[in-house]
């Protein structure tokens, strides 16, 4: 299980999942810089995406080892954050669309000391920040499970590296229970390729009351 190559031929796909509720607006503590948790969440989106566009570099251009589905959800709204419609993008898609950069600044500990220095990082934006409204989890993930199970039961796919679903949120649902969410996210992780179930991962965003930043 989890051996399957990943080629041209042999995708790997990941769903990234984005909480965009008005607590997102909540400010934290990211890499001894301030910023709201929806700033942080869309960073992250961000820089996934180059990690995916610069492995799939080759000298004559980018290969679509990947492809990827952004979901952003608040309100009474689930949509991709990449693309007009709710579907996968092959990863060369957003290398070739036309996007601003931004550069973030941060403190960079000095190996081997307790020192920091400021640096910067300059990024693409496919993803944008927004904090409105409340949390439709539950809806997203009913989305997400649609979407994995097309493209896990294609032919093409089905000896493919089983998917990766990536879910940031800072807090609750508003339109389920626990017990609700955590049937859903068990039926996506049955969904299956023949190299294994999916992975699926949750990273929380929290305040502590020294406004450190929890991810777990």
């Amino acid at each position: 299980m989890y051996t399957a190559p990943i080629t041209r031929k042999q995708k790997a796909a990941i769903i990234l999942l984005i909480d965009q509720s008005g607590s997102m607006q909540e400010i934290i503590n990211f890499q001894r810089s301030r910023m709201s948790k929806a700033e942080a969440a869309s960073y992250f989106a961000n820089l996934l995406i180059e990690e995916l566009i610069n492995r799939s570099r080759r000298n004559d251009g980018v290969y679509d080892y990947f492809d990827i589905m952004v979901l952003g959800y608040h309100g009474e709204v689930v949509e991709s954050l990449i693309s007009d419609k709710i579907e996968f993008q092959p990863i060369s898609r957003l290398y070739f669309k036309v996007v601003e950069s931004k550069i973030h600044y941060f403190e960079r500990k000095i190996p081997n000391t307790d020192n920091y220095v400021s640096a910067a990082v300059s990024y693409k934006c496919w993803v944008t920040s927004k904090a409105e409204d409340s949390t439709p989890m539950f809806t997203a993930l009913m989305q997400c499970e649609k979407a994995a199970k097309r493209w896990s039961s294609r032919p093409e796919h089905r000896n493919s590296f089983p998917l990766l679903v990536i879910n940031i949120t800072d807090g609750e649902a508003s339109d389920s229970d626990n017990m609700m969410l955590l049937n859903i996210s068990e039926r996506i992780k049955s969904i299956s390729t023949a190299d294994g179930n999916t992975l699926f991962f949750n990273i929380h965003l929290a305040t502590s009351e020294d406004s450190e930043q929890i991810v777990k």
